[in-house]
């Protein structure tokens, strides 16, 4: 499964800034993507969390197995200079939550189309340069590494359509918001 983090702060949690965690996720790349072809693809989506009973838990995470689109919600993170080892520079906020899309079979071939993935920039010396910042204590340094293209120095909440709204179960918690990259 590959997956679409839009969050640049929890995809540099999950890989570790490129160089704290697994050698596999060495690179990050952004994605530009085209929003109509998102929501498109959000609307395939199946939502991995379950259902109050343990049955329906089991028939959940097999449907989610079966699908091409898988959403899943995690607390979003911030950047800490003073959250280390398995925290790797970040905290999470369970206030708000961070959206996280895997793809497998036909819709990794979306990635492929040139009509979706408007640009691919590298991004790895971004991340890295942040931990390096970060290491040193420099907040404003490590969000200017992280967002070099942007005023805010943050993410920003993406407008949902009420339609996808409801598929990726986003009324269900009155803070759920998909957050993404400025750049």
């Amino acid at each position: 499964m590959t997956w679409i983090k839009p969050s640049k702060v929890w995809m540099a949690y999950r890989c570790g800034w490129t160089v704290l965690k697994d050698k596999n996720q060495s690179r990050v790349l952004a994605l530009d993507l085209s929003r109509s072809y998102f929501e498109s693809l959000l609307e395939q989506a199946t939502i991995t969390h379950p259902g109050s009973s343990s049955n329906g838990k089991n028939k959940k995470k097999k449907k989610c197995r079966d699908c091409d689109v898988v959403v899943q919600w995690d607390p979003e993170r911030i950047m800490d200079v003073n959250a280390h080892g398995k925290q790797s520079f970040t905290t999470p906020v369970p206030s708000m939550r961070s959206i996280q899309i895997g793809l497998r079979n036909s819709a990794v071939d979306l990635l492929l189309d040139e009509k979706f993935v408007l640009r691919i920039t590298d991004v790895t010396q971004d991340f890295r340069n942040a931990l390096k910042a970060l290491k040193a204590g420099d907040m404003e340094a490590a969000e200017s590494c992280l967002f070099p293209d942007c005023n805010l120095g943050k993410e920003c909440v993406m407008d949902v359509p009420c339609e996808i709204r409801k598929i990726l179960c986003m009324d269900d918690d009155d803070d759920d918001d998909v957050f993404v990259s400025n750049t």
